[in-house]
């Protein structure tokens, strides 16, 4: 291979058998004619024979020639086996999501941008809102008994989409970054009353307790929870410094959801809540009439909400 014996090596398949042709210089008479040799081998690389038509030596199967070209294909395979990545399928890594790409002609493949392609796509639904007919078909759907996911994307049919209870205020959403350089009493004064009167905090109550009647299993009862002094926390509360408060106390009140308490009992009574209460409603029956357990969400103080 480096030295430049061996001129041409061709080969092919018939019946599972690899024939190989090749053509080898003399060691010694260079420039006599090149030498014949041939090679059928199996799959596995087992040679089941070989011949070289140029000496002697090469009729018993056993002539350096035959050697030469066998050893050219060993080395072949080990250092040019591996085809380079523009002689194979596209191999590199495919994201977790995509299971094959299939083939497509070159005027089909986009090759633009993502950005362009995003610009694209929005100046044709721009025009496709702009078209007449198309509202009064979504008026016409709107009217149905169901309402197809379509709609959550036209306005004013959107708002029905939204769930209610993510409608409701929250402590949590009250934060302002304008109100962090304002003291304690003025932000109790002119931010927290000013908030609290006005008319949507009426009914808040009503609509909290409402959703939250699923307690821990939903998940409204820890967003309205968040900010709130529960029956729990009330005598930690109390025993605390207000000039020092406790910051694990603090964290638990303003953050619920990432202090949740996850040990085996609670699991456990997380796991049996919905027999407990059915076992309990069964033997309170026998000796009470029209005994009946419903839920309770959150009791918000329609004072201090």
């Amino acid at each position: 291979m480096v030295l430049g014996f061996i001129t041409s090596v061709q080969g092919c398949v018939v019946r599972e058998k690899y024939i190989v042709t090749g053509k080898v210089k003399h060691s010694q008479q260079m420039n006599d004619p090149l030498i014949s040799i041939w090679v059928i081998a199996d799959k596995d690389g087992m040679i089941n024979s070989a011949h070289c038509l140029g000496c002697k030596v090469g009729m018993a199967e056993s002539c350096s020639h035959v050697a030469s070209v066998l050893f050219y294909i060993e080395a072949w395979t080990r250092i040019l086996g591996k085809l380079s990545c523009t002689q194979v399928k596209c191999t590199w890594l495919l994201p977790s999501y995509v299971k094959e790409v299939p083939y497509a002609r070159v005027r089909d493949i986009h090759v633009s941008s993502a950005r362009k392609l995003k610009a694209h796509l929005d100046a044709k639904i721009d025009s496709i809102g702009e078209r007449r007919e198309v509202c009064v078909a979504s008026h016409g759907i709107n009217k149905g008994k169901v309402k197809p996911v379509a709609l959550s994307l036209i306005e004013p049919y959107s708002d029905q989409f939204v769930l209610k209870s993510k409608q409701i205020l929250t402590i949590s959403g009250l934060f302002d970054p304008e109100n962090m350089s304002l003291s304690y009493q003025a932000h109790n004064q002119d931010f927290m009353w000013g908030v609290l009167t006005r008319p949507k905090w009426t009914k808040l109550p009503k609509c909290i307790f409402y959703y939250t009647q699923n307690q821990a299993k939903g998940s409204g009862f820890f967003t309205h929870r968040a900010g709130r002094i529960g029956a729990s926390l009330s005598g930690a509360v109390c025993h605390t410094n207000p000039a020092q408060p406790s910051q694990s106390l603090i964290k638990s009140i303003c953050y619920p959801h990432l202090l949740k308490i996850n040990t085996k009992a609670v699991t456990y009574g997380c796991k049996h809540d919905d027999d407990a209460i059915k076992t309990y409603e069964e033997i309170m029956a026998m000796t009470h009439n029209d005994f009946k357990i419903a839920n309770c969400g959150l009791v918000i103080n329609q004072e201090y909400p």
